[in-house]
């Protein structure tokens, strides 16, 4: 995907620990869906990048009490993303 060690920041990070626990497929997963959206710059785009639909993105995010869901809702671009 093209991303480097800091798309996750801090916070993300210990979100990942604490919500997805010790599966390394879960892990991987969830660290590809959350770079997925920060690399493409809205919640949509990074759906696509890895192969699903905006709704599945969203009921995923809901469904892991992604605590940043609002924001990334509201302004549908991820700060810092970079474009293709």
């Amino acid at each position: 995907m093209g991303i480097g060690e800091r798309w996750l920041n801090p916070a993300e990070r210990v979100w990942i620990r604490d919500h997805v626990g010790d599966s390394l497929p879960g892990i991987q997963k969830t660290t590809l869906r959350l770079a997925a959206i920060r690399r493409a710059g809205s919640i949509s785009a990074g759906a696509l990048k890895v192969g699903i639909s905006h709704t599945a993105m969203l009921k995923w995010l809901r469904t892991h009490k992604y605590p940043d869901l609002e924001i990334l809702r509201a302004s549908n671009a991820v700060p810092g993303a970079a474009s293709n």
